[in-house]
This record gives structure tokens, C-alpha cells and sequence, in this order.
């Protein structure tokens, strides 16, 4: 049986010297202090594709300077459509490079934390500062409950991977990277 650090998978990306936008690092580091799989990176990058292949469930944490200083916005990712890589990666592109190459992709999530201030320098705003903290209780959140009901699509989205984690653990060693 597999235990819930095989299922869940939070990635925090973004650039700590630039204010707000370090949100999802933070969120990232916070969630490996109490024991979460968390990768904090400055950007998406395709070696992430090989740790997605082996999960249940993704959850991807950035900030977004669309949303409104300190709120949060969940919302499903599904894999690109197009190349997996155009000039940057997105979290749908490297849900598709893990499907080509290693023959399935989690369920994914995306939480947007809204920003004040994308200045350099490494502190947060109040505002975003609130924000990680109510990400990180999220993230918690779906690391309790079992990944096929915490995400969306359910029975379907889980049954448009190929194999089963299972099985690609077996063949490969997965474990996720120590960045944090």
C-alpha cells in the first residue's frame, strides 16, 4: 500500500528575489518543514516530469499578479496541448512531457496567490504572507485525503493515465529530490 508521500507531490516555483513572487517557494519549504513531498524551484523545468510520473496528485503553487493582493484561486491543470515547451514551461506543459515520456501524468492543481509587491528583494507582504499560509493549510488539506477525491475529474481524469503508479515505481526509483 502505498503511503500518502507516493500520492502527493506539492511544487512551489517562483523567484525569491522578487518579492511575492517567491509565494510559492514559501509555500513549498513550509509544507517539507512538516513533513510534505515539496519541491521549491525558481522555475519548471523538465526533469520535474520524471517525480510527476510516479504521483497521484501534483499540486503546482505560484503566485499570480492577476489575483488580488492575498487571495488564493484553485483551479484544475490539465496537460498542454500543444509541445510541451514553447519559451517557458507551464505546469500543463510538464503534465504532458511526463505523459509522453513516462506514460502517465497526476491530477493536478494549481494555486494562484495573489500579490502586492514583485520588487526585488526576499520578503512577502502582509497580504501574500497570509496567503502561504492559508495555501500551505490547503495543501495539507488534500495530503490527508485521498488524491482521486481531493482532485478534480475523479474517476475520469485518473482513468486517462496509462499505467498505474504502481507499476512505474516498481520499474523505476522515484523519489522526490531533496531542493528544499
Amino acid at each position: 500500500m502505498k503511503s500518502k508521500a507516493d500520492q502527493l507531490l506539492i511544487i512551489g516555483y517562483g523567484n525569491c528575489l522578487r518579492g511575492d513572487d517567491g509565494a510559492g517557494p514559501r509555500v513549498a519549504r513550509a509544507l517539507r518543514l512538516r513533513g510534505f513531498p515539496a519541491i521549491a524551484v525558481h522555475q519548471l523545468t523538465p526533469d520535474l516530469a520524471d517525480y510527476l510520473s510516479c504521483v497521484e496528485l501534483a499540486i503546482f503553487v505560484d503566485a499570480d499578479a492577476e489575483l488580488k493582493p492575498g487571495q488564493i484561486r484553485i483551479t484544475p491543470v490539465i496537460q498542454a496541448a500543444g509541445s510541451p515547451f514553447e519559451h517557458y514551461a507551464s505546469p500543463g506543459g510538464v503534465l504532458r512531457l511526463a505523459h509522453e515520456v513516462y506514460g502517465r501524468a497526476p491530477l493536478a492543481l494549481l494555486i494562484g496567490i495573489g500579490g502586492e509587491s514583485y520588487e526585488f528583494g526576499d520578503k512577502l507582504s502582509r497580504p501574500a504572507r497570509l496567503a502561504v499560509r492559508e495555501a500551505v493549510n490547503v495543501c495539507m488539506t488534500h495530503g490527508r485525503t485521498p488524491a482521486h477525491r481531493s482532485a478534480p475529474g475523479g474517476k475520469a481524469a485518473a482513468a486517462s493515465s496509462t499505467a498505474t503508479s504502481e507499476s512505474y515505481i516498481g520499474a523505476r526509483t522515484c523519489a522526490t529530490p531533496d531542493c528544499v
